[in-house]
């Protein structure tokens, strides 16, 4: 084949190539696949706990609801015991109840609020309460009481009693309440066990360190009775 055919026929071919692309891209477009954005959820209105404390901060981090506890139903009190600095700053927090997952959220705010300054540290309680607007009418849970009897029990004079020590916290939180328990005497007098019914239960350890202590009169046989302790401040 001369040079001029084999030039000629490359030209061509080229060309063929060329066109045979152009109808090609024509028929089947490159195209990269569509970005479809994921629908967003619409925000809901942010639940904020309702804070109880007996010494209010000047400066308060608001507690974030875990959006998980949200989702799974988690709702609760937590107790915590703050210790406050003669600065106002926070020294110490102690969990005295609370659901572990309300907890962390908890500790984290409160751990950076602050109080005004005072000449001596300061101790108060704070409950946190964390309930979703569509549970808010289902009752917080709570250790189900013992039922009380139908009939009272006989009523037992004790011939020895030690009053109940007002625990510090509790004042300054400005918890009282009434301590309802069933206590177990034996024969000779002496409480042997006893069983809380219902109290705040931060009144609950001092009324139990006292009663303990009580000596009612020998009898034939053991005995039941109801005792009610009272903290009023």
């Amino acid at each position: 084949m001369s040079k001029s055919r084999l030039l000629i026929s490359i030209t061509a071919n080229v060309g063929l190539l060329i066109v045979a692309g152009a109808v090609g891209a024509w028929a089947f477009p490159l195209r990269a696949p569509a970005q479809t954005a994921a629908p967003s959820r619409p925000a809901g209105k942010e639940i904020s706990p309702h804070v109880i404390t007996a010494i209010q901060p000047v400066k308060e981090v608001p507690i974030v609801y875990p959006p998980l506890a949200q989702a799974a139903g988690i709702a609760g009190k937590v107790r915590l015991r703050v210790a406050i600095n003669t600065d106002g700053s926070v020294e110490d927090l102690v969990v005295l109840s609370g659901h572990p997952v309300l907890v962390k959220p908890s500790l984290e705010s409160v751990a950076k609020w602050r109080y005004s300054a005072s000449k001596e540290e300061r101790v108060t309680i704070v409950t946190i309460v964390f309930a979703h607007p569509q549970n808010a009418a289902v009752p917080l849970s709570r250790p189900a009481a013992e039922k009380l009897p139908s009939r009272p029990l006989p009523s037992l004079k004790p011939v020895s009693t030690v009053p109940p020590v007002y625990p510090p916290a509790a004042k300054v939180a400005g918890i009282e309440g009434r301590v309802t328990m069933r206590v177990d005497v034996d024969k000779d007098g002496k409480v042997t066990n006893i069983r809380v019914l219902s109290g705040p239960p931060e009144l609950v350890k001092a009324a139990l360190d006292a009663v303990r202590q009580w000596r009612y009169a020998p009898t034939d046989k053991p005995a039941i009775t109801d005792v009610t302790v009272d903290f009023t401040l």
